[in-house]
């Protein structure tokens, strides 16, 4: 099981760097590689889970359907400046 914080700091790491690596994210958070897959899939099964496929965690959501990990608040003012 990966705490929370762990999942928080990966999701905040991915938003900083999208692009990067799971060996550099593991390295980055001083954890194995394994525990970075399977946090990532955790995230993306939880998200999956929900009507929209958007799961927050915190002040970050994980988008299955762009497959992006970006602030909450930036995704609800896109969302409402779309709509007017």
């Amino acid at each position: 099981m990966v705490s929370d914080d762990v999942r928080y700091k990966l999701m905040r790491l991915l938003e900083a760097n999208p692009q990067m690596s799971q060996r550099d994210v593991a390295r980055a958070l001083g954890i194995s590689i394994g525990k970075v897959n399977y946090s990532l899939r955790a995230l993306v099964r939880r998200a999956h889970g929900t009507s929209t496929g958007v799961l927050r965690v915190g002040d970050l959501e994980v988008d299955t359907r762009g497959r992006t990990v970006r602030r909450a608040v930036h995704a609800a003012a896109n969302q409402a400046a779309a709509g007017q």
